[in-house]
């Protein structure tokens, strides 16, 4: 999937980094969206609501010390991700859940391979309610 990103471009959108083989073919810059975690937040003894909390981690991905053609460093290309993803996800509620996202935080910014990553986590509740039979 493609995001179009103003002045940033194009970026590509993976869904887990084993979508990607080898470093060294990353396409940078890209976003990698991977659940990071997911827990059984309300069970009742009937079985039904279900409640669901999910951990999302979204990374922005820059190759480092590159210049775009728009003049942004690598650090301000990241940023600039970042705000994007930020303000893109910040009160979205996806189909399945009650509440809009919530960021819940992040890690530290991290070099690897050539690269700069930025991992930044959101929240989401789903609630599941037994079918009708």
């Amino acid at each position: 999937m493609l995001l179009q990103a103003g002045s940033l471009g194009a970026i590509p959108v993976f869904t887990t980094p084993a979508s990607i083989s080898q470093d060294d073919k990353l396409p940078a810059p890209c976003i990698f969206v991977t659940l990071e975690s997911h827990a059984v937040t309300e069970s009742p003894s009937t079985g039904h609501p279900v409640r669901l909390s999910q951990n999302w981690q979204i990374t922005a991905c820059v190759r480092a010390q590159v210049a775009s053609p728009a003049g942004h460093t690598a650090l301000a290309k990241l940023g600039s991700m970042a705000d994007l993803i930020i303000t893109s996800l910040i009160g979205w509620r996806p189909d399945a859940s009650k509440k809009p996202l919530t960021i819940t935080g992040g890690q530290k910014p991290s070099i690897e391979d050539g690269h700069h990553f930025l991992p930044i986590v959101f929240e989401s509740e789903i609630v599941y309610h037994k079918a009708a039979v």
